[in-house]
């Protein structure tokens, strides 16, 4: 996979990431909600994709009076939506650059 495929790739794991947070983030104030998450594995071909899955630890719990709460972290929802913000962020960079030096290599050889 070259460059581009592999900055793509990035970039469909931060925005994945970035989603799943958001919808756990939704779901924060909703009893018994379990969050899912999303990690990046690397791809034997180069580049990442998400990994989405459910947490069996993380469940909703219950107060003292019988009222339901998710198992939603919101620091660790925060957290996630910085790391996977600069995900995108670098990997957009990525694909800048390799444009860059692309449109060079072909003003060379004009």
């Amino acid at each position: 996979m070259d460059v581009r495929g592999i900055s793509l790739s990035g970039i469909n794991v931060g925005v994945t990431q970035l989603d799943i947070s958001a919808h756990n983030v939704a779901n924060a104030n909703t009893g018994g909600f379990r969050p899912l998450r999303a990690d990046a594995e690397e791809l034997q071909r180069g580049g990442a994709r998400a990994r989405m899955f459910r947490p069996s630890s993380r469940v909703g719990f219950t107060d003292g009076y019988g009222k339901q709460f998710s198992g939603t972290d919101l620091v660790r929802e925060a957290v996630t939506q910085i790391t996977a913000s600069a995900t995108v962020a670098v990997n957009l960079r990525a694909l800048e650059v390799y444009d860059a030096i692309a449109e060079e290599t072909l003003d060379v050889m004009r």
